[in-house]
């Protein structure tokens, strides 16, 4: 098996299980792999065909080929043997993406949306600090136009009366 898998590159997988069976009453080896929120039954085979290589020979196999998305990918594997599972063997295995990715590549892929998302929500705020700010100088001015102004001359009557 790979140490490691291509992101959304196919990728040849060979995986074996080599099974302790005392009584060789196993029938069956089981698996599922999880990777970029997909899950996908595996069906492993001790029968000579589809990439085993010996029948009976207690070594169970699977090959496929996987074009995996996400960070990576958990293989979990158990035996069957007749009422009773066997416990799970769990094996996880990196999902690296290339290295020759740049700017241009990731405004394709997740950038795009992103910088426009962002771009839309500064907009957003921008607009509504502007309608704010508008909105509360208007009121400081209807304040301010409220209060009367004081005229020294209306005074001068009163001051003048013997």
């Amino acid at each position: 098996s790979p140490s490691s898998i291509e992101l959304e590159e196919p990728t040849t997988v060979f995986l074996t299980v080599r099974l302790v069976d005392p009584d060789g009453t196993t029938n069956m080896v089981g698996g599922e792999l999880r990777a970029g929120g997909v899950s996908q039954s595996l069906e492993f085979r001790d029968d000579g065909m589809e990439g085993d290589l010996f029948a009976g020979d207690d070594i169970w196999s699977y090959r496929s080929v996987w074009t995996l998305t996400g960070s990576s990918a958990r293989i979990e594997v158990w035996a069957m043997d007749g009422d009773m599972v066997s416990p799970g063997l769990i094996e996880v295995i990196p999902i690296e993406s290339p290295e020759d990715t740049g700017l241009f590549d990731w405004l394709l892929g997740t950038g795009l949306p992103f910088l426009i998302v962002a771009l839309t929500i500064a907009i957003m705020a921008g607009i509504a600090y502007t309608s704010t700010r508008r909105r509360q100088m208007s009121k400081d001015l209807e304040m301010i136009e409220s209060w009367s102004g004081f005229d020294p001359r209306e005074l001068d009557d009163e001051f003048d009366q013997p």
